[in-house]
């Protein structure tokens, strides 16, 4: 006989007798196989005295639905069940060393059991995990830098964008110090901003701004003077008006305007070859003025031969024999007069002056204050360089002499009763008063027959 609890046994042959060493051996291992029976028999399901009347001990799995497993209790504990198999529990028998180490941990197991969605999602997803086991460096970075990393999460859309366009993030990246460079004129780049479609109208003429650049100096040089150009710019119209009448310098005369326009009356140009001014007429071109060579002018000695001068004195000066003065040659003191010259030129020039008292001129008038004493003044007249001398001679003051007003001089038929009446006094030179008048009536007019010697 043999089973699993004892492995020698005793075989009795005929013939032949058994020791007592091996029935003694025999004994042993079956009193072997019995305690082993019995311990399996203590570890096996027995009903307690305490079991409930709802008990059912009852296995109702069919054979081979229970085939190869151990017996549980159901959920309740009021029953029996096909419970884990028995290669199950052997196969965690084979590995109870790594049970032993996770019963160690048991709080993490608890905690992973919690996330056990999460474990499932990193399991979907372990070539990434692998990936990032191998740069745990940089994770471990970025979890020291766990504040910024919320920030970016908070702007995940801008990130977004900014990958979309990482050639350009490479790019800029390329010309950092360039970037550096703009960022710190920013307040200039804030200017342009605001005057965009200032910059954007420059934009579209960019060619003259190069244009412009190349001639630098000049425009340097009208900066100098803007208030002239400001002033042409004032007058832009006469100016246009000028371009348009001024034809310039020709050797033959111009058949239009400068633009091609047609020739207007009051249109010039000079005649580079005959050396003069040309004015249009309207029908034809003459000249305008001539040179002074070769002219009679009015200052200086020429030499005429064979020419026939027709002149008006009153328009030809420098000829002092011919100056000429109106007013009085005898003057009270202190007395004021005018003279005017009789053959005044507006093309000459004059000049005054007197050996006393005072002198001054305003067109062809001079006026002339005589000194306070009696004496004979030379008053100098002088025309374009050429002096002339006038004697004036200044009188003592006194009183004017006065004239009869009523009757008249020469009234006849008067009857007997007249009433004679003078001019008001007056006196010349120093201030004077009135102290009497005498009249006196003659027949005759020596007054040597006197009718009459009234004084009062």
């Amino acid at each position: 006989m043999s089973n699993r609890y004892y492995n020698k046994v005793v075989t009795a042959v005929d013939g032949q007798t058994a020791s007592a060493a091996d029935l003694e051996d025999s004994k042993t291992n079956i009193q072997t196989g019995f305690d082993l029976v019995e311990a399996e028999l203590d570890d096996a399901i027995r009903l307690e005295s305490s079991v409930s009347a709802g008990f059912d001990p009852e296995i109702s799995e069919d054979a081979a639905t229970r085939a190869g497993k151990l017996i549980g209790f159901t959920s309740d504990g009021q029953g029996v069940e096909p419970s884990s198999t028995a290669a199950a529990v052997n196969a965690v028998a084979m590995i109870d060393d790594e049970v032993v180490v996770v019963s160690g941990i048991s709080g993490n197991v608890t905690t992973v059991a919690g996330i056990s969605a999460n474990v499932t999602t990193v399991a979907g997803i372990s070539a990434d995990t692998t990936t990032v086991a191998g740069i745990s460096g940089n994770v471990t970075t970025v979890a020291t830098n766990n504040a910024n990393v919320t920030t970016v999460a908070g702007s995940i859309a801008n990130v977004n964008t900014t990958a979309g366009s990482i050639a350009n993030v490479n790019t800029v990246a390329g010309i950092a110090a360039d970037v550096s460079t703009v960022a710190a004129d920013g307040a200039d780049i804030g200017t342009v901003a605001t005057n965009i479609a200032n910059v954007n109208t420059v934009a579209g003429v960019s060619a003259n701004v190069t244009t412009v650049a190349g001639i630098a100096a000049n425009v340097t040089s009208v900066a100098g003077i803007a208030a002239d150009v400001t002033t042409a710019a004032a007058n832009v119209t006469d100016i246009t008006n000028f371009a348009d009448v001024y034809i310039g310098p020709s050797a033959t005369a111009p058949a239009t305007r400068t633009d091609t326009s047609a020739l207007q009356a009051g249109d010039l140009y000079f005649n580079t070859a005959s050396g003069k001014m040309n004015s249009y007429t309207g029908a034809a071109w003459e000249e305008a003025y001539v040179p002074l060579s070769g002219y009679v002018t009015d200052t200086g000695t020429q030499t005429l031969t064979n020419k026939t001068i027709d002149y008006d004195l009153n328009t030809i000066t420098n000829l002092p024999a011919s100056l000429g003065l109106d007013g009085p040659a005898d003057v009270y003191v202190t007395q004021e007069i005018t003279y005017a010259i009789t053959n005044y030129s507006v093309f000459s020039e004059y000049l005054v002056q007197a050996s006393a008292g005072t002198v001054s001129i305003a067109g062809d008038t001079i006026t002339y204050t005589a000194p306070g004493t009696a004496q004979t003044d030379t008053l100098t007249v002088t025309v374009d360089g050429n002096a002339t001398a006038f004697s004036i001679e200044i009188l003592p003051a006194g009183v004017s002499t006065p004239t009869n007003s009523s009757p008249t001089n020469g009234a006849t038929d008067q009857n007997g009763s007249v009433t004679l009446t003078a001019s008001a006094f007056s006196w010349f030179g120093l201030s004077d008063t009135h102290a009497s008048s005498d009249w006196q009536v003659a027949t005759d007019a020596g007054f040597t027959s006197l009718v009459a010697n009234v004084t009062g």
